[in-house]
């Protein structure tokens, strides 16, 4: 009487089954693992170019309004020499500090403010709520559509009126008054971890300096390693050269300035390498960070490049 065979599976058929699982399981796990890294640097550089974005409409909004004086659109008055100011900072790659000064905020009138020939006060709107700046001893700007900005001094605040140190000059359009002067500095720095950053520090002292250095403690915008700032020189044939440090009086040709920025994954995401190309920022500033591998090691990159027209610009 012969044993019936018993049910399953033979040790060569086990054998086989586990190679072609485990060759499935590998190239599973793989194709996880390529995808989780696409996915992790696709997200990097949409952070990347967010943050390229919003930085590039916030300069070009600052910019534009450098060297602003009210109403006034007359084209011989040149407003920029006071508007740019540049200090090239050690770095690799070397990156510039852009300083933008630009009358400060607008202080809404009395709707009854109607005259202002002899007069030593201000009448401001009921209910605006003085910025912190403003108090005795500093000084306010006035403009109308003929004249540049004449300053007065604040003697004293009395129910958002404004006591003035001398009597109003004769304007003779619609008049604007602002809280004096405004200066933002921007600057490229790295924290104490190495992450790089664009820092932004605002004060009413447009000295050129930084006067709150806490502002200078937090990134304004993450990822930014280099800023490249080129002035458009308006030159007496009608031409404009991009130079990087304009003179005292070239600065009122000043008609346009051209920001490169070069921009870095915000985080170190253990993707090995790193881009692999030359970046130029200028004609004399370049930077490839694959030659950089001890900082650079896992992070990624790209270039942007835009040329903004200024304000009052003499065109």
């Amino acid at each position: 009487m012969t044993a019936k065979s018993s049910p399953g599976f033979s040790l060569v058929e086990l054998m086989v089954a586990l190679v072609i699982s485990s060759i499935l399981l590998g190239g599973i796990m793989t194709l996880m693992s390529s995808s989780k890294k696409t996915y992790t640097l696709q997200s990097e550089f949409s952070s990347l170019q967010d943050n390229a974005r919003f930085l590039i409409d916030e300069l070009t909004y600052k910019i534009r309004m450098a060297g602003y004086s009210g109403c006034s659109q007359d084209p011989n008055q040149k407003t920029n020499p006071f508007a740019f100011s540049q200090n090239i900072t050690s770095g690799s790659p070397p990156s510039d500090q852009l300083v933008i000064v630009s009358l400060g905020e607008i202080l809404p009138l009395a709707p009854a403010q109607t005259t202002f020939l002899g007069s030593t006060t201000i009448n401001l709107r009921q209910g605006f709520i003085l910025p912190p700046s403003l108090s005795v001893g500093s000084t306010i700007q006035i403009v109308d559509c003929t004249i540049k900005p004449t300053p007065y001094t604040v003697e004293g605040i009395n129910n958002n009126v404004l006591a003035l140190d001398q009597k109003l000059a004769n304007f003779k359009s619609r008049v604007e008054v602002f809280n004096g002067f405004q200066e933002i500095i921007y600057r490229v720095q790295a924290d104490s971890s190495g992450l790089v950053g664009l820092y932004k520090c605002q004060d009413n002292n447009p000295n050129g300096v930084c006067d709150d250095q806490k502002q200078f403690t937090t990134p304004f915008v993450d990822g930014v390693q280099s800023m490249q700032v080129r002035y458009g020189i308006e030159t007496s044939t009608g031409q404009i050269q991009f130079n990087p440090n304009p003179t005292t009086n070239q600065g009122e040709n000043v008609v346009a300035v051209r920001i490169s920025l070069l921009m870095r994954t915000p985080k170190k995401r253990g993707i090995p390498s790193t881009t692999n190309k030359i970046f130029h920022l200028d004609p004399e500033v370049t930077y490839n960070p694959y030659e950089h591998l001890s900082n650079e090691e896992g992070f990624r990159h790209r270039l942007f490049t835009t040329t903004i027209t200024v304000r009052n610009s003499t065109i």
